[in-house]
C-alpha cells in the first residue's frame, strides 16, 4: 500500500483522537449527564471503526475491503445512541403522550429510508455472501432503530426542561453520520474511491463535530 495513500486516510484520525480523549476527561468527572457518557462512547465506537480501516488498508494489497469487521462498531455507536435515546425520550420525556405521536409515526421515514435501497441493492446484486448478509443483519438490527430515534427527538418541541433542545444536535450528527455511512459503502461497492474519500473527511468532521454538541447539550441540561 503506498505510505501517501494510507497518511491521506490516518490523518483525519488525529483530531478525532483529541475529541474522544476530551470526551473520556469530561465524561468521568462528577454529575456529567449520562447522556453524554453514552455519546461518547457512541461516538469512541465511530474512531474504533476508522482505526480498524485504517490497519485494513495498510495491510492490505488491494486497498479497501469492503466486508471487513470494523463495519461492526457501527452498529456500536447506533447501539449506545438507541440505548440513550430509548432510556431517556421514551421514559422521561415521551412517555406516550398525544402531542408527540405525529413525531412517533414521522420518524418511521428514516428507517424505511435506509432499508428499501439495502434490500434493492442486494436484490439487484444477487447477493448470497452468508457472512456479508449476517453482518448487516447485524448491523441494521441496531442503526435501523437508532436512525428512528434520531429523526424522533430532531421532530420533538422542547419541553421546557432544555433536554430535548440540548439532544437535538447530536441526534443530527448521529443521523448524518449514518447517512454519510452508508453512502459511502455505496461508493466503495462502485469503485468510487475520491468521492468515498471526500465522503470519509465529512463523517469524521461529523464525528468530531459530535463531540462538541454533546458537550453544548451537558450545558443546556445542567442549567
Amino acid at each position: 500500500m503506498d505510505s501517501s495513500y494510507w497518511l491521506l486516510n490516518a490523518l483525519p484520525l488525529i483530531p478525532l483522537i483529541a475529541a474522544v480523549i476530551y470526551g473520556f476527561f469530561r465524561m468521568f468527572r462528577n454529575k456529567t449527564p449520562l447522556y453524554f457518557r453514552i455519546g461518547v462512547l457512541a461516538i469512541f465506537c465511530a474512531l474504533l471503526e476508522y482505526i480498524n480501516n485504517s490497519l485494513v488498508l495498510l495491510c492490505s494489497e488491494d486497498g479497501y475491503v469492503i466486508r471487513n469487521l470494523g463495519a461492526l462498531a457501527m452498529g456500536g455507536f447506533c447501539a449506545f445512541m438507541f440505548a440513550a435515546n430509548y432510556g431517556q425520550f421514551d421514559s422521561i420525556v415521551d412517555g406516550g403522550q398525544r402531542k408527540y405521536r405525529y413525531c412517533r409515526i414521522l420518524a418511521w421515514i428514516a428507517p424505511i429510508a435506509l432499508l428499501v435501497p439495502e434490500v434493492i441493492s442486494d436484490i439487484m446484486m444477487q447477493e448470497t455472501d452468508a457472512f456479508y448478509l449476517v453482518m448487516c443483519a447485524l448491523i441494521d438490527a441496531s442503526v435501523l432503530p437508532c436512525a428512528y430515534f434520531n429523526l424522533k427527538v430532531i421532530l420533538m418541541k422542547d419541553d421546557g426542561t432544555g433536554f430535548v433542545k440540548g439532544a437535538k444536535p447530536m441526534n443530527v450528527v448521529s443521523l448524518l453520520y449514518i447517512l454519510l455511512e452508508n453512502a459511502s459503502a455505496y461508493l466503495l461497492e462502485g469503485e468510487s474511491i475520491v468521492p468515498m474519500i471526500v465522503v470519509y473527511y465529512v463523517t469524521i468532521a461529523v464525528c468530531i463535530a459530535g463531540i462538541f454538541c454533546l458537550d453544548w447539550g451537558r450545558k443546556q441540561w445542567m442549567k
